[in-house]
């Protein structure tokens, strides 16, 4: 082949290299553009997608510090009002936050959400961020009032006058008060000149002795119903500003609810106990019936320590862990029958039997028909009266049947009486110290009788005492030692200072000028007909029939009971 036509074959062959590499690198521009414009698109859209991610997580967070702020802007209105709020006075208090900055708070109050009732506010709170993004947050919150401006907590009965309905205090004669509450569930009736009111800021710590107070800064807050209930009696003409709008200005947790199922202790307060199930209690600590016994007869669970013998245990009487209550969150007397109890003690060895054979028409005879001391003694005659001027100490007598009657000047020291037929138990003008009385029927104690030491007057029925009711010193301690429980009413009609706590399920009624040193607590009313001076609730509280619950003062403002 000639040179020329060599060289012709070898341009034609560079000529189509050429136009292949051409070809194939404008198939890899178009390639690298395609996926330049892709990479572009997606960065584009990623930064799209994460501001909004962005916009829904500052949303998500201004909600939720819309509920925060919401949450303390209500309870300080509550606080200060103590008034529920509405959807009109909640838009107020939650105002719509707005700022420039990229991490403002900006939120505002669904009104189409907003709900309000008598003890608790439903609310959602709308967080914005950006122009699209929203994240709606939702709250359910209780209204919780202040329990109590104490400086410490109080054992569960010094809490002052608490009603399930009404307190009224008539002549209130410049009264003064320490470390004591007036809390009526429907509302408080006061007249006259409410004084001072003080708190007890500091104690023996060896002692439990109140030693130093200070005037109350706030009147209001001792004086209180519960936010529950619909409708309230509130008349104070003193000027105190206790009442607003026609109701009690502080509104509290009804302090007569007093465990959790599970038997923990819900408030401070407990509610009105069990009087059969203070005198087992009062019968162990006697040494009359041991708490094995009580087991073994059913009045304890077999999971309960016997050598610890509570009230909240006696008063379970289906045995569930619950104390029982009826409606009126009082404990089901009927359920809890102490015959089996009483049966026990008055056949066990030793126990003497009186049934009438043996005259004691004089405190002489006394001993001769088995009355003495360290013995234990159950009466089967109908009815019975113990002559003037009998020492019963240490002595323990249960009446079985018909009437018991104590004469004048009989001295108890460490005695138990006892009367669980169907007759009463009267006594006279007695000196009482360190006893246990009970009484299935009503229980009068007369005016000239002496009651100290610790104490325990409880009844199934009626209590009347028009007694001489005493502060005691127990191991370099001064206590207020007396407890009484009466089921019916309870009346006081005696010009004195009463010191202890008194309990009924009916109405409590102070017909004379006394002072109070402990606590009433009625599930009826509490009348105060004639002045009363003072009510102090400071002294300590040792009974061995009582439950003492330690307790904490509760702050007012909204409990959240949900989110979401």
């Amino acid at each position: 082949m000639s040179n020329t036509n060599r060289g012709k074959q070898q341009y034609r062959k560079t000529n189509q290299e050429q136009g292949i590499a051409l070809t194939v690198m404008l198939v890899v521009l178009i390639f690298a553009a395609t996926l330049s414009f892709g990479t572009l698109f997606l960065t584009q859209n990623n930064l799209k997608v994460a501001e909004n991610i962005r916009n829904h997580a500052i949303a998500k967070y201004n909600a939720e510090a819309g509920i925060e702020v919401s949450h303390i802007m209500l309870g300080e209105t509550w606080k200060d009002t103590g008034i529920m709020p509405t959807t009109d006075t909640a838009a107020a208090m939650v105002p719509l936050a707005v700022s420039a900055g990229e991490t403002a708070f900006s939120y505002y109050l669904d009104p189409a959400v907003f709900n309000s009732t008598s003890n608790n506010v439903y609310l959602a709170i709308v967080g914005k961020s950006g122009p699209d993004a929203s994240y709606t947050s939702e709250m359910l919150a209780n209204a919780i009032p202040a329990s109590t401006g104490r400086t410490r907590n109080l054992p569960a009965y010094s809490h002052g006058i608490l009603s399930k309905t009404h307190v009224r205090m008539n002549q209130m004669q410049g009264t003064e008060m320490t470390s004591a509450g007036v809390h009526g569930n429907q509302g408080f009736t006061i007249y006259g000149n409410l004084d001072t009111i003080f708190d007890c800021i500091k104690y023996d710590e060896e002692t439990g002795d109140c030693t130093e107070t200070q005037e109350a800064e706030n009147k209001e807050i001792y004086f209180s119903a519960a936010w529950e209930q619909d409708g309230y009696t509130c008349i104070d003409p003193v000027g105190d500003d206790l009442c607003h709008m026609n109701k009690p200005k502080t509104l509290v947790y009804d302090p007569f609810n007093p465990w959790t199922p599970t038997g923990e202790a819900s408030n401070p307060q407990p509610a009105i106990i069990h009087s059969k199930a203070a005198l087992l209690k009062g019968l162990v600590d006697k040494g009359m019936i041991t708490g094995a016994k009580l087991q073994d007869l059913g009045y304890l669970p077999d999971d309960v320590d016997p050598t610890n013998v509570s009230l909240l245990a006696l008063g379970d009487t289906n045995r569930d862990g619950v104390y029982n209550h009826d409606a009126n969150y009082g404990a089901i007397d009927a359920a809890l029958d102490i015959s089996s109890a009483i049966e026990h003690i008055c056949t066990s060895y030793g126990v003497k039997t009186y049934d009438g054979s043996d005259a004691i028409s004089r405190s002489r005879d006394m001993f001769d028909a088995g009355f003495r001391g360290g013995k234990t003694v159950c009466i089967t005659q109908s009815d019975t009266t113990i002559p003037r001027n009998s020492d019963l100490s240490d002595i323990k007598i249960i009446n079985l049947t018909g009437k018991l009657k104590i004469l004048s000047g009989s001295t108890f020291d460490n005695t138990v009486v006892l009367s669980v037929g169907a007759g009463t138990l009267e006594i006279d003008d007695t000196t009482i110290n360190d006893s246990l009385i009970y009484a299935e029927n009503d229980l009068t104690l007369q005016k000239s009788s002496i009651v100290r030491g610790t104490t325990s007057l409880l009844t199934s029925a009626n209590l009347k005492l028009s007694s001489t009711l005493e502060v005691t010193t127990v191991e370099g301690r001064t206590i207020a030692g007396i407890n009484a429980v009466s089921d019916g009413n309870m009346t006081y009609s005696k010009d004195s200072t009463m010191f202890g706590v008194f309990q009924t399920r009916g109405n409590y009624t102070n017909s004379l000028n006394a002072d109070v040193k402990g606590s009433i607590i009625a599930e009826g009313e509490i009348i105060f007909q004639k002045s009363i001076t003072a009510v102090d609730s400071s002294l300590p509280m040792e009974n061995p029939t009582l439950e003492v619950v330690e307790g904490e003062a509760i702050e007012a403002g909204f409990e959240v009971m949900g989110r979401r």
